[in-house]
């Protein structure tokens, strides 16, 4: 008689390493975001290709062209809004004269 127990054993470890491997290298990246009468925390989610924390940090000011971006402090900024950020940075760098009247350089 096979004995089944090994084999299934194997299977879900190697299924665990494949589906949780990568999202557990995610990382989430916050920025001080200050505005003519407005302060937030810009959020970012890294997911499982993560360029790094300067990237995401050019990525705010990207998004933000007319804002002062600052690392995230939780002692001072752990009260303001948050505001998820998402896309490509590139885009924002090649057409902000357009983006920026129809407010697309903020986060949401």
């Amino acid at each position: 008689m096979f004995d089944f127990g090994k084999p299934a054993a194997a299977l879900a470890i190697f299924a665990s390493a494949v589906f949780v491997g990568p999202g557990a290298s995610a990382n989430a990246y916050s920025f001080r975001v200050d505005c003519k009468g407005e302060s937030y925390v810009a959020l970012w989610d890294s997911g499982p290709d993560d360029p790094g924390l300067d990237y995401f940090r050019i990525a705010t000011g990207d998004r933000n062209q007319d804002c002062s971006i600052y690392d995230y402090n939780g002692r001072y900024d752990r009260d303001l809004p948050r505001r998820w950020c998402s896309g490509d940075a590139g885009i924002m760098r090649a057409f902000p004269p357009i983006l920026i009247p129809l407010g697309f350089n903020h986060c949401r």
